[in-house]
């Protein structure tokens, strides 16, 4: 069962603060980690769009390590309730899954977190659903869910949880990780990625509206260009406003350096062995 007492101090932190002093203190608090600029403006922008009920897709680019998922974390603690990951790669979204709990303090609620991909006996996946469905309307606690499409297409146990989440409004706030990959898989072998149009995206517009949404949604890439947003827009029929899309320059889109130092050793072969 998942706990669900409330730390007295999280509704203060979330209420007294403003939106970029919340986002600073959250990442800090919770995950340790110093935000960047661009994190905290983020962070703030989608939390914002939240609280005035004004929820639209975001789009964020950075690349690979560039602290893309912090975003999403912080976001999903400072919101609370349950956090959706949708990945396209199982092993990419195991290693979150276990990044996103372990280090998170608990300041702003209790951090927990399930892959639903590997959850494979039936009563453990009915087990999961039913305590996630369990989760207080109130609560200050965060649930993060990692999920490859196919595990909602596919899986009756995670497509009926997906539906009630959504029916109940229990879902705060929902992530596509990799979207390039998304457009990619959908066009040639995996058609669960275009599945999550009526199953999903379809269910969260707002009055029907392709630019508002229901909850924030935060699409994720290192590789986009003018027609991986196309595609993405088709794909999912939802339209990002100018506003809503977070694309750096090229110099902030630069790769971090990795140096490796490399020692030679001088040492003879020993016998009976050859040189290499």
């Amino acid at each position: 069962m998942i706990r669900t007492q409330q730390p007295t101090n999280a509704p203060v932190l979330l209420t007294n603060l403003s939106c970029t002093t919340v986002a600073a203190d959250a990442m800090q608090s919770v995950f340790g980690l110093e935000p960047h600029a661009w994190q905290e403006q983020a962070i703030s922008h989608i939390t914002a769009l939240a609280k005035e009920d004004s929820c639209a897709p975001v789009l964020l680019v950075r690349p690979t390590g560039g602290g893309k998922s912090a975003v999403r974390d912080t976001v999903g603690v400072i919101l609370a309730g349950i956090v959706l990951t949708i990945s396209p790669l199982l092993s990419l979204a195991a290693g979150q899954n276990d990044k996103v709990g372990r280090p998170a303090s608990q300041e702003f609620g209790n951090v927990v977190s399930f892959h639903l991909d590997e959850i494979k006996d039936r009563t453990e996946q009915l087990a999961a659903a039913a305590s996630i469905l369990n989760l207080d309307s109130n609560t200050t606690q965060t649930i993060f869910l990692f999920a490859s499409p196919q595990a909602f297409v596919n899986n009756p146990v995670w497509r009926k949880l997906l539906y009630s989440i959504i029916q109940k409004k229990m879902l705060q706030f929902i992530a596509i990780d990799e979207i390039h990959l998304f457009v990619h898989f959908a066009r040639s072998f995996r058609q669960e990625f275009a599945w999550l149009k009526p199953y999903l995206f379809s269910k969260l517009q707002s009055r029907g509206s392709s630019s508002r949404t229901t909850v924030p949604l935060l699409f994720m890439t290192a590789t986009c260009n003018e027609s991986i947003l196309k595609n993405v827009e088709l794909l999912s029929g939802l339209k990002f406003h100018v506003a809503n899309i977070f694309w750096p320059p090229p110099p902030g889109m630069r790769h971090r350096n990795v140096t490796f130092d490399i020692t030679y050793s001088s040492l003879a072969p020993t016998a009976g062995h050859a040189a290499s």
